[in-house]
């Protein structure tokens, strides 16, 4: 009985089945280069809003990505460096879905995770570099200072070594 429903099925979807024909998804008039380019020579809030991140910084982080070799633009890459800086920060600062950035920046969804992907890899690889670790060690001069402040510090200090020693 199973297989004759199985094939009643088949033959069901195979004669009604409608054919499907290509439709263009990303269609937009700004595409997501024009967008950055539009963030880029627009006022500073908007990139602040968007990106998380002012212009300086952003073309900082662009420049050292391309001349540091971190991302490299291919001669068939469609995808500037800057447009793939954006797609990252964009979906990263606003927690957005790959399908919602392909929307916004006119893109795949695979061209997005490719994008995402790599620009991850860039930061992880420039991390030791841009990165450094804070002297914990001492209280900071600001608090050091400060009657008010510096007290609960101690306090806090004392704290800290009982719980470690009791580990």
């Amino acid at each position: 009985r199973a297989a004759t429903a199985v094939l009643i099925l088949q033959w069901h979807f195979q004669t009604h089945r409608v054919p499907r024909t290509r439709q263009l998804v990303h269609t937009s008039a700004m595409t997501g280069q024009g967008w950055v380019e539009d963030l880029l020579g627009g006022k500073c809030i908007r990139m602040l809003n968007n990106m998380r991140m002012d212009v300086a910084t952003f073309i900082q982080l662009c420049r050292i990505m391309r001349e540091g070799g971190y991302i490299i633009e291919g001669p068939c890459d469609k995808v500037t460096v800057e447009e793939s800086v954006a797609i990252a920060l964009y979906g990263l600062s606003h927690d957005l879905t790959q399908r919602v950035l392909g929307e916004r920046f006119q893109h795949s969804t695979e061209t997005i995770h490719r994008h995402v992907r790599r620009l991850c890899q860039a930061l992880v690889q420039l991390a030791p570099i841009a990165l450094r670790h804070r002297n914990t060690d001492t209280t900071y001069p600001r608090i050091r200072n400060n009657r008010r402040l510096y007290p609960w510090f101690k306090v806090r200090g004392r704290i800290l070594k009982l719980i470690s020693y009791i580990r």
